[in-house]
């Protein structure tokens, strides 16, 4: 009797998995400074704009799959915006965090996503 309830468990469990696999799933990435990120006294801030193109040859807003063990995609991972509107806005928030923007600078931060892990 022990047996049959735990095999049915099983096969509900499995049942579960199965239903809720391969499935596309939005994410954000956001920027969050840590609390020990305080703004630099740089003498003057270096950077107005920051652009990010994408060259890793796949859909703009794709960040990978969570396979399953036999290498199939349970489910997929993407953005809501493109991966170079996410990268930029970190950067931009990222270098907001520490006083480096400047609005009448002549530098732009150019950036190459070859790679997103």
């Amino acid at each position: 009797m022990f047996l049959h309830k735990t095999l049915t468990l099983i096969g509900m469990a499995a049942l579960a998995a199965s239903i809720s696999a391969c499935s596309t799933n939005p994410v954000t990435l956001t920027y969050t400074p840590t609390a020990s990120t305080a703004a630099q006294q740089a003498p003057k801030p270096a950077i107005e704009v920051v652009v990010a193109t994408d060259q890793r040859k796949v859909d703009p807003n794709w960040l990978g799959a969570i396979r399953g063990g036999m290498g199939n995609a349970l489910k997929t991972l993407v953005t809501t915006t493109p991966v170079t509107d996410v990268v930029t806005t970190a950067f931009t928030d990222g270098l907001k965090a520490r006083g480096l923007i400047a609005a009448n600078s002549p530098n732009t931060l150019s950036l190459v996503i070859n790679k997103l892990d």
